[in-house]
């Protein structure tokens, strides 16, 4: 055991049944590693409430069944502390003291990544509702999967409407954090405005604790049409109150995560206008043909969501943190894998996994067996939201609601 894994807070580990734990052979225990404090606390929450969410939604229907029989579902947490070695250290001690059947993964993509050889060393299945860096699917771990797609498939969508717009940007500013995961969006939004004939008039990385004032007064001396954000929710925000101070009045800002979230709007007020993000689900989309999982529409899943956290709105990462556990369910069920998992059962468990082709509320669930994307969800539809009014909206031909981009963006005064 390593000095880190000893130091990990016995506090950390908190289980999401009501009443007692059930006994082990009634019961398929399943650990989760993700941030509940530190930068990406406010992420790790939300892949908190959709797991939580699916996991008590599961017990209230009397577990997920095989052979005829229910059984419950135990969820036990670990904060990584929105770090990446702390992730990895919380893996290895969840998979070697506390016999997990398989792991519900974190917010980051760092911390992801770094339980990857974990889990293919102690062979445990683990699917990601949240991790959305590149890297971890081009590292191909057998017993890692995702259910939302890569930063570059999603981070495109906002840059690609406004590309679109008229009249058509000529140049573009890139701000990135110093993340894997922000710095894979950051890469995204330059490849595309390279591609498009946008000049890049600058391409800068900062630490996430840092003053964000000097970056930004080069990007109001540079006066670009287009400010792209590689970020972290709670970084958003932040940047964006420099944004405003110093006025810097593009004519399009957008990222890639914290727009989508109820969080964003709030912290920002008025301010939070206009910005532009992306999203492979809202709660106005829906699928027909849904049979898996206790939510037959996008609907039902956000009327218990709302029930449960009296919120508005949900982000992405939530909805796709419920269908991880619905993949779990799916493949389980499927292949009648009753508890507790040994490896030939987590390995049976591998290969449901990597046969399931269903329709969820979320959409559909088909992890990809090989290539770049390797166990990684990539035919959800990507598409750019705009904050309008308020609210989180999806723009464009496709918008479920219709609305339009506002492009170029009013002033900070007028808004």
């Amino acid at each position: 055991m390593t000095d880190l894994t000893r130091k990990l807070l016995p506090l950390s580990l908190v289980f999401a049944l009501s009443g007692a734990a059930l006994a082990q052979s009634d019961t398929f225990k399943v650990g989760v590693v993700t941030a509940l404090s530190g930068d990406n606390a406010q992420g790790g929450e939300w892949t908190k409430r959709g797991y939580d969410l699916w996991a008590n939604r599961v017990n209230e229907g009397g577990g997920i069944k095989i052979g005829g029989k229910g059984y419950k579902v135990q969820l036990i947490y670990f904060d990584d502390q929105s770090s990446s070695a702390t992730a990895a250290a919380a893996c290895e001690r969840m998979l070697t003291e506390q016999k997990i059947d398989f792991i519900l993964g974190p917010y980051a993509s760092s911390a992801t990544r770094a339980c990857g050889p974990i889990m293919d060393k102690y062979k445990v299945p683990m699917i990601t509702g949240s991790a959305e860096n590149p890297a971890i699917w081009k590292d191909k771990y057998k017993y890692v999967f995702g259910t939302i797609p890569s930063v570059n498939i999603i981070g495109s969508a906002p840059l690609k409407a406004v590309i679109a717009a008229n009249p058509k940007p000529q140049t573009i500013y890139i701000v990135s954090l110093d993340d894997p995961f922000a710095k894979a969006a950051a890469d995204t939004f330059k490849a595309i405005a390279e591609g498009a004939g946008l000049k890049v008039l600058g391409y800068d990385v900062v630490p996430a604790d840092a003053d964000y004032t000097p970056v930004f007064t080069k990007v109001r001396q540079a006066n670009p049409d287009i400010l792209a954000l590689g970020s972290q929710p709670e970084q958003a925000i932040a940047m964006v109150k420099v944004i405003k101070q110093l006025r810097i009045a593009p004519k399009a800002i957008l990222e890639h995560t914290g727009s989508g979230s109820a969080d964003f709007t709030a912290a920002l007020g008025k301010d939070a206008e206009y910005i532009l993000g992306a999203t492979v689900w809202q709660p106005q989309f829906e699928y027909t043909g849904v049979k898996v999982g206790f939510w037959q529409s996008s609907k039902s899943w956000f009327a218990d969501y709302k029930k449960a956290y009296n919120r508005d709105y949900a982000e992405y990462t939530e909805a796709g943190s419920s269908a991880a556990g619905i993949a779990f369910q799916a493949a389980l069920e499927r292949a009648q894998i009753a508890p507790p998992l040994d490896d030939a059962k987590r390995a049976k468990l591998v290969s449901a996994l990597e046969a399931l082709d269903i329709m969820t509320f979320y959409g559909p669930i088909k992890f990809e067996t090989s290539g770049d994307n390797y166990h990684d969800v990539i035919k959800l539809e990507t598409l750019p939201l705009q904050i309008q009014g308020g609210k989180v909206v999806v723009v464009g031909p496709k918008s479920p609601t219709k609305s339009k981009l506002i492009y170029p963006f009013p002033g900070w005064d007028n808004r």
